[in-house]
């Protein structure tokens, strides 16, 4: 239990010395139990277990937990985002944001549907999801989409689904599935935003105050990811027919969906898009989009906004040619030739990077220092 130290404090005074926001917290934390105030379990736990959570989590407890003047409660408070964050802190929060995501395959036996909780297991970089009816691929974050390509290929050539390779890989966002136990499949490619745990809050040098990551916040974007998502549902980046029919069997796809990120987490996630994983240059292109989508919304929704069909996604990343993801999308790609079939067997779309993959020896892409 948090106890109250012989010199009045929570905190030791080393810990003070490391992060002098804390001194706050413990006015915040004496007023409360010297008044009779007292605090959820949630909050109690958050400040007792301060090393391991942000700063912004501790706040965000105490400001819901704990009765306090206004003035002491104003200086706990977080800076807002109608506050001018220094661009220097902004371009280090834009260069520590990492990329992650979680794309999904079905398993068919004879064109149906195949359950795999009997082969693969849930857990790990590879496992079942959907009760079982879908594969998942869990690559560690990195910083670049490119990155994160070539460890989905890596992942794909897993020996773990080596016990697959009689039977069809396919992604996309719907297929028929195998009634009465599952009459459908759905299939969502979700793109994980996130920074490491230290890398949530920085400090402004000049006036102290600490600022917490502008891209934590998915109401911020979402409007443009959504956008995005749009255009390339309707260019067929993204199956066109079966973004819609994987929307007509229920909530799954929205485009406003995502998860986390308001409760003061590290990541959050966009779940709007279906599985790219049917092509790796869809798989690429979604990527590096999604990310100058949250790292540029603003931006991004103007140039979609200004120009329709292809021509609104060159003009995004002529934007943004400086970042590495952009660059390498428009020396390297045609937006024409990004019609694929989702249809089509997942290890012969990627089997050149799969076979790269193999020859390095599978061995998962460290995260970035």
């Amino acid at each position: 239990m948090l106890e109250l130290r012989e010199d009045g404090l929570y905190f030791s005074h080393d810990e003070y010395d490391n992060n002098p926001d804390l001194r706050v917290f413990n006015e915040a934390i004496y007023y409360a139990w010297n008044n009779g105030g007292r605090f959820g379990g949630d909050a109690t736990e958050c400040v007792e277990q301060h090393v391991t959570n942000s700063i912004y989590r501790i706040r965000t407890k105490l400001l819901d937990y704990v009765p306090m003047p206004e003035g002491l409660k104003a200086r706990l408070k977080p800076s807002t985002p109608e506050e001018p964050m220094n661009e220097s802190l902004r371009a280090g929060f834009a260069k520590q944001l990492l990329l992650g995501a979680d794309p999904e395959f079905v398993v068919l036996e004879d064109g149906v549907p195949t359950a795999v909780s009997n082969i693969i297991p849930h857990a790990g970089t590879v496992g079942y999801d959907h009760s079982g009816w879908v594969l998942e691929l869990r690559p560690a974050p990195q910083a670049s989409a490119w990155e994160l390509r070539q460890h989905i290929a890596r992942l794909l050539a897993s020996t773990r689904l080596k016990k697959l390779e009689g039977k069809k890989w396919r992604a996309g966002a719907y297929c028929n599935g195998r009634p009465p136990e599952r009459p459908h499949i759905t299939l969502g490619g979700h793109i994980h935003f996130g920074h490491l745990p230290n890398m949530v809050e920085a400090q402004d040098a000049k006036t102290g105050k600490y600022w917490r990551s502008p891209y934590l916040e998915p109401k911020t974007c979402i409007g443009t990811l959504s956008l995005l998502t749009s255009r390339l549902e309707e260019l067929d980046i993204l199956p066109t027919r079966e973004c819609a029919a994987r929307r007509n069997t229920g909530n799954y796809g929205k485009l406003t969906d995502y998860r986390g990120g308001d409760d003061g987490t590290h990541h959050w996630e966009y779940r709007a898009m279906a599985s790219w994983l049917y092509h790796p240059d869809n798989t690429f292109i979604c990527l590096a989009l999604g990310k100058l989508a949250v790292l540029h919304p603003k931006t991004v929704a103007a140039k979609l906004q200004e120009q329709a069909g292809r021509a609104g996604l060159t003009a995004v990343l002529g934007a943004f040619k400086r970042d590495v993801d952009a660059q390498r999308a428009l020396e390297t790609m045609d937006l024409s030739k990004l019609v694929h079939d989702p249809d089509r067997e997942i290890r012969e779309a990627w089997r050149v990077e799969i076979a790269r993959a193999s020859k390095a020896g599978g061995k998962p892409m460290p995260l970035p220092e």
